[in-house]
């Protein structure tokens, strides 16, 4: 009895070790994380800083650069899109937020979701901690806002452009984490089936917890109505995460470290290698009474494939291999009447191709044709009919033999000219159309169709339906080995539905959005792209589309001349 006790004090002493050891590499992992998190809110703010759109329009708002109420929320909007993409940077990001020191206290402000308490928090960002990160000069620090303890990353937003003068403050850098990645990192911190874990702000006050009901108390109300005991007083690790200023405390009861399972595990280890052995010796001996007239059956399967003959299979032994032999010669002769019967239908669907091959029109016959109708045309004096003829006739022979393939950034700009001229002849020159085209981008080799989709779309969907004068600009230019192609329209916009659509290469149904998608999805795969489309758009006002494509370093050999 008394090795017994002896025994299983030792496994317990094992047991709370390797809790303590596993406790202590999750808090770790918790502090790695959030200090890597602390490292890209710096990163991020500082891009903030260093974006010297941003910078002017909040200093054009703080120095009240604007005629009415009107003009400042047409600055702060066009802020707020500068700021649009530095919410999508990062999953673990809630909202991204600039709140200026102007006379009208301005707020640009940006969320992932809607949560109706996250706009009852959000003035109190600015109530809370606006001094605090103030007095900070620039460091950006972590901090607990708000009865739902939102962790908010701040740091001021200085006028750079102005440094050397006054080195003003125009407001704060305010960026909150999403309440679910924090839980979520919380979970991960739990190792065993009843132990929990918290976060105590500098107040005592428990923010966040893997027990819901422990959320928002004191950690010392919890401490006393646990009222534990010396003899079960549970495992604690204390551990403080410097980036959020909070502590986490992992508690581990004392059933948890309790070895009485596992002394009952290694027991079941010992019943089951013996039961293995025993088995293992069962087994060759039965195998031995069982393996020959199974082994014989097998070599007769195998070697009905070797031949085009079909061989009947013969077994002798127990009665299951008997009955396998007889299932198997009668399946063998269903095999066989359904390669006969395969055999002819494969020679209908054959003789079926073959006609459907020779029913097939071949593209060169429509292009003759359009050839010839041309040619009529012009004998009737008709030149806007003819060249409509003539740019259809390109377009069909560059879908038809140049799609897939690469071609040069001219080839692909002379067949939007050509469907520039049909869609202006038949809007009735209702837009007008700029080309900015760098020179040296000209014969660079892109994908086939991968900017004329993006024209159709201003055009179709932007420019159709607009009563005032239309403008289409094309830009291409050649920057740090990246061709930047852009296209502007300032028709009807998109909803911000659309864009995320486009941008996060979903599927949908609007065709609008179709066409836009499946150019960013080509982008991605052939170059390798996480993103291959940059959309900005105001619904009824513009919409501009970017793309960046790396420039081809070698010819392609599958570029063709387009005609």
């Amino acid at each position: 009895m008394l090795f017994f006790y002896l025994i299983k004090a030792q496994y317990f002493k094992i047991a709370k070790n390797n809790v303590c050891e596993s406790n202590s590499i999750a808090a770790e992992m918790m502090q790695e994380n959030f200090n890597n998190i602390l490292s890209y809110m710096n990163d991020l703010t500082l891009k903030m800083y260093s974006n010297e759109k941003l910078n002017r329009l909040c200093n054009q708002i703080y120095l009240q650069e604007y005629m009415n109420d009107t003009e400042r929320e047409s600055l702060a909007f066009e802020a707020k899109n500068q700021c649009y993409d530095y919410l999508l940077y990062y999953q673990f990001i809630q909202t991204v937020g600039i709140f200026l020191e102007d006379d009208q206290k301005t707020d640009i402000y940006l969320s992932r979701s809607y949560e109706p308490n996250m706009y009852k928090t959000i003035p109190s960002f600015r109530d809370a901690i606006q001094p605090q990160i103030i007095f900070n000069k620039g460091v950006i620090k972590c901090f607990d806002i708000g009865d739902d303890h939102r962790l908010v990353f701040a740091r001021t937003l200085k006028d750079f452009s102005n440094a050397s003068k006054d080195d003003r403050i125009l407001g704060t850098v305010m960026i909150s984490i999403r309440k679910q990645y924090i839980m979520d990192a919380l979970n991960a911190t739990i190792k065993t089936p009843n132990s929990y874990s918290v976060l105590v702000n500098q107040d005592g006050v428990i923010t966040y917890s893997t027990k819901e009901e422990l959320s928002s108390i004191k950690l010392e109300e919890v401490q006393n109505k646990e009222n534990w005991s010396d003899k079960n007083e549970p495992l604690q690790l204390f551990k403080q995460i410097d980036a959020l200023n909070q502590k986490l405390i992992i508690v581990t009861p004392i059933e948890d470290i309790s070895l009485s399972n596992a002394s009952f595990v290694q027991t079941l280890i010992q019943f089951v290698a013996a039961l293995t052995i025993l088995n293992f010796i069962l087994v060759v001996i039965i195998s031995k009474m069982l393996t020959n007239p199974i082994n014989h059956f097998v070599r007769q399967i195998q070697n009905i494939g070797t031949t085009n003959e079909i061989k009947y299979v013969t077994a002798s032994g127990y009665s299951e291999i008997d009955n396998a032999a007889v299932n198997f010669n009668n399946m063998l002769d269903r095999v066989e009447n359904l390669m006969n019967e395969n055999y002819l239908v494969s020679l209908n669907e054959k003789n079926a191709r073959i006609r459907a091959l020779q029913s097939q029109i071949n593209p060169h016959f429509i292009f003759n044709t359009l050839d010839t109708i041309n040619w009529k045309v012009m004998f009737l004096n008709m030149p806007e009919v003819t060249n409509m003829i003539t740019c259809l006739g390109g377009m069909l022979r560059y879908t038809t033999y140049q799609y897939g393939k690469y071609v040069t950034l001219k080839q692909e700009i002379e067949q939007i000219s050509n469907y520039l001229y049909i869609q202006e002849i038949r809007y009735d020159h209702s837009f007008k159309t700029y080309f900015f085209i760098d020179e040296k981008a000209k014969n660079q080799t892109i994908p086939c169709l991968i900017i004329q989709p993006l024209v159709e779309n201003a055009v179709v969907h932007g420019l159709k339906s607009k009563e005032e004068k239309g403008i289409l600009v094309i830009r291409i230019k050649i920057r740090d080995d990246k061709m930047e192609i852009m296209v502007f329209d300032n028709g009807q916009g998109m909803d911000k539905k659309t864009i995320h659509a486009i941008c996060d290469k979903m599927d949908v149904s609007d065709r609008e959005s179709i066409g836009l998608s499946n150019v960013n999805q080509r982008i991605c795969l052939t170059y390798s792209l996480e993103q291959g489309l940059t959309v900005k758009s105001k619904q009824g006002f513009y919409t501009r589309i970017e793309m960046r494509l790396p420039l081809k370093k070698e010819k392609q050999n599958d570029t063709g001349n387009c005609s």
